[in-house]
């Protein structure tokens, strides 16, 4: 009977508090609808900060945190292989791959990948087709299924086998317009019929976005004799999957063991002095790598927009409290706790935050499309990106938060029963809650300041990405690509002979002021890595070194007027001419940077170099000025070109330089040209160089962009939370001014009483942004392009502009408190 009694007392109570509870969330409501324009602004408020701040961490979610959309995907690895001794890594060749699969015990599976570009004909108008070279494995390891039909079996990797392609989810989209008849067709490439036998599931690409992926026997060049025998054809990637019961040390400490007993086992596959090691990388990590600062710095910057908010929220908060205090001491009078008013706050601040955090999340769905275009710049997995069930936590999460702040902080104060009755809800602001409020504003001073100096100095980074000198032109430069179908163009005189028939054609264009061809061009990200020299360079004038290699460098062939399109200067000897073609010595131009670090104290025109150990020479005929390739934040490499005629090239870059007429029509033009010639061929792409140099720093202009839009909400919440506070504190002591006017103090004396209050927390807020702004000017600058932590010009700017506003902010309060007549101040209480 007793334990009934126990359980039918705990029902009841329950019962008691979902009733109050009840009554609590309805009376808010109440309240919340009949003081409609500040609920309005609260939620507003906080559904901007949530909204910015979810939409990032959206991004945040899906590139950083979230695992990659793999099976296992944690024990997924890129290997790489480097050689300690000259800092250079190399990809793999199909010898070393096949060495890797039978000699290492860590891996449960170890595939190979490389990247072609193809042409496609068969269905509709050529079209050039980028090419994954795989074998059979790689879709297994990655655990991808297709959709349709079925991908390639090891027997399928044997030399020999029928060719066979896979079309990605994307291509049999935009291609194949989705057809599901697709399975058995049949297509050409390389002027070989390839059965298409799947489609895949859309998945994260990387190292490439490609279109196919083919079997390693229907490459022609992956199943040449010299692929399968040269142990130094390390054109191929190779991705892993380590056993569960083995860690990355593990994995790391066994594969340079391996590497450095291939090296002893076949010397003659590496260069002199080799010190060969391998090393397994994280899938994930690499995928976004070249993102994690920036992401971080955006994380960071919402998070201090949200503290902003909050701050301004419980500043509002606040007022309102001050003007419930008749309301509150009427409560404490009938018999209600603290505890009780408390819930009764909380439960309007959480009803509040929580529908800012709804709107915001509805905002930052609506901006997920512009995030995710922007970030598929620099990570496949920008595909992930998502609102999903971790996102809509978060959301909550910080929407409970805000709320839980605004509502908790003013039941902190202690209610005057006989003081609040009879002041009929007004007080001094020294008791009510005047230092929290004054806290408040002073944090949020110093976030914002923090915020907008960040700002500023991604601003002035960018700027100067913008200012550096790239070493070309890249006005009216139009440019499209063409990859010759190389089983077509077979030979160097079947290539240059096209070449030279298209520059001819182009040169006849009434708008062109100058043209060129060339293998690529400064800020191409698709050609980024054709013709890198790997090996070592013999100069005319020293012994031939085996460990001269150089890092990062490049040969281009090029058309004689290159440097002239895009305009870069000579800085001694010549340019190539028409007469530099396969019948002449073979020259080259080197630029500045390489001409410095060879012969420093004389000229380097008229030596020569060899790239083969003394077989073939080139002779210096030219200095360029150094060209950043990808964009100003990287130092140019060491370059040299090639006389295209001497050296032509698959890869045909087309440069247009032209007079800026608005009538030209470039596109139809070089289509109308290319299909004259070649009415099989292609044309891969179209762009300007323009738009490839701003590409380079798309990212620091985002960040730069998005930094600038939230300081300016942060700066519209600190405007609003200024003149809120110094309004508040001019009503409640408007009798004190009254008494102040009435015994002689004049208007400028008010007006200076007023502003010198505001002023003093603004200078103190900016005070403690200023040390705060620092530390994250310092985080900045190890991130950013050529800026230092503290910068006097941008500390400067982004002080004046706070102080202002905060003065702009005080003195409409103050101007108002110097008009009241004392008469009506006197009587306000």
């Amino acid at each position: 009977m007793s334990l009934q009694q126990d359980v039918l007392t705990v029902n009841t109570h329950k019962n008691n508090m979902i009733e109050k509870i009840g009554i609590d969330v309805r009376y808010a409501l109440s309240r919340i609808i009949s003081q409609l324009f500040t609920s309005l602004i609260i939620v507003l408020t906080l559904a901007l900060s949530i909204g910015a701040t979810t939409a990032i961490f959206s991004v945040v979610n899906g590139l950083l945190f979230q695992a990659t959309p793999f099976k296992d995907a944690e024990n997924l690895v890129i290997l790489e292989q480097k050689d300690i001794a000259k800092d250079q890594s190399y990809g793999f060749s199909a010898s070393e791959i096949l060495d890797y699969q039978n000699q290492s015990q860590s891996f449960e599976d170890i595939s190979e990948y490389h990247n072609m570009t193809f042409t496609m004909y068969g269905h509709g108008d050529p079209i050039r087709v980028r090419t994954g070279v795989v074998s059979s494995n790689f879709f297994s390891m990655l655990n991808l299924t297709p959709i349709l039909g079925r991908t390639f079996t090891e027997a399928e990797d044997d030399i020999g086998a029928e060719p066979l392609v896979v079309l990605t989810y994307e291509f049999w989209q935009s291609e194949f317009n989705a057809s599901d008849d697709i399975v058995n067709q049949s297509v050409e490439f390389n002027n070989r019929s390839h059965k298409i036998i799947g489609v895949l599931p859309h998945f994260p690409q990387f190292p490439d976005v490609n279109d196919v992926y083919m079997a390693i026997p229907s490459c022609p060049w992956r199943s040449s004799e010299n692929a399968l025998s040269n142990r130094g054809m390390r054109m191929m990637t190779s991705f892993a999957k380590i056993k569960s019961d083995f860690d990355l040390e593990d994995v790391n400490n066994e594969i340079a063991t391996i590497a450095g007993n291939l090296n002893k086992t076949y010397p003659e596959a590496y260069s002199d002095n080799a010190k060969m090691s391998a090393k397994a990388l994280s899938l994930h990590d690499e995928l976004v790598k070249s993102s994690r600062p920036y992401l971080y710095t955006l994380l960071a910057t919402t998070l201090l927009l949200f503290l902003i908010a909050c701050a301004n929220v419980t500043n509002l908060t606040l007022s309102q409290h001050a003007k419930r205090k008749r309301e509150f001491a009427v409560r404490s009078s009938l018999g209600a706790s603290k505890a009780q008013i408390a819930q009764l706050l909380l439960i309007e601040s959480l009803i509040l935050a929580l529908s800012g955090g709804a709107l915001g999340l509805i905002f930052a769905f609506f901006g997920l499309d512009f995030l995710k275009d922007f970030a598929s710049n620099f990570s496949s997995l920008a595909s992930e990106i998502s609102i999903d069930t971790n996102v809509m936590l978060f959301a909550l999460t910080i929407s409970i938060i805000s709320g839980m702040i605004a509502g908790i902080v003013p039941s902190f104060s202690k209610i005057n029963l006989v003081s609040s009755l009879k002041e009929g809800g007004k007080s001094s602001y020294s008791t009510d809650h005047g230092i929290l409020r004054n806290g408040l504003l002073i944090c949020q001073f110093a976030l914002s300041l923090t915020l907008l100096i960040s700002a500023g100095l991604t601003i002035k980074s960018l700027n100067n990405l913008q200012k550096v000198d790239a070493g070309f032109s890249p006005q009216n430069v139009e440019i499209s690509q063409i990859d010759l179908n190389w089983t077509v163009y077979n030979t160097a005189q079947l290539r240059w002979q096209i070449s030279q028939q298209i520059l001819q054609e182009v040169e006849k264009l009434p708008y062109v002021t100058s043209s060129a061809l060339a293998m690529t061009y400064p800020n191409d990200t698709v050609g980024v890595n054709y013709n890198n020299i790997r090996q070592s360079v013999q100069l005319d004038d020293r012994d031939f070194d085996p460990d001269h290699v150089l890092p990062n460098a490049f040969l281009r062939p090029i058309t004689h007027d290159y440097f002239k399109t895009i305009d870069s200067q000579l800085l001694q000897g010549r340019f190539f001419s028409i007469d530099d073609d396969d019948k002449a010595p073979n020259v080259i131009i080197i630029n500045q940077k390489l001409a410095k670090k060879w012969w420093p104290n004389e000229s380097a025109i008229n030596h020569s170099i060899s790239l083969d150990q003394g077989r073939t020479w080139f002779n210096i005929v030219g200095i360029i000025e150094d060209i950043h390739e990808q964009g100003g934040a990287v130092e140019p490499s060491f370059q040299i070109y090639q006389s295209l005629a001497q050296a032509p090239s698959p890869h045909i870059a087309i440069l247009v330089k032209h007079d800026n007429h608005s009538n030209i029509n470039y596109e139809q033009d070089i289509r109308n040209i290319v299909t004259q010639l070649d009415s099989r061929q292609p044309i891969s792409k179209f762009e300007n160089l323009q738009q490839a140099l701003d590409n380079s720093v798309a990212l620091q202009r985002f960040l730069a962009q998005l930094l600038t839009i939230f300081s300016i909400i942060a700066l519209v919440m600190t405007v609003s939370g200024v003149s809120g506070v110094m309004s508040y504190m001019v009503n409640l002591r408007t009798r004190e001014i009254g008494i102040r006017m009435a015994i002689g103090a004049d208007k400028l004396k008010v007006i200076i009483l007023i502003l010198s209050y505001g002023m003093r927390l603004t200078l103190f807020g900016l005070l403690i942004g200023f040390i705060s702004a620092y530390f994250s000017g310092d985080w900045l600058s190890e991130q950013l392009f050529d800026i230092k932590a503290f910068d006097f010009m941008i500390y400067g700017i982004a002080l004046a502009v706070l102080l202002l506003i905060s003065f702009l902010a005080c003195l409409l309060p103050a101007w108002r408190a110097s008009s009241i007549p004392p008469i009506h101040a006197l009587k306000s209480q």
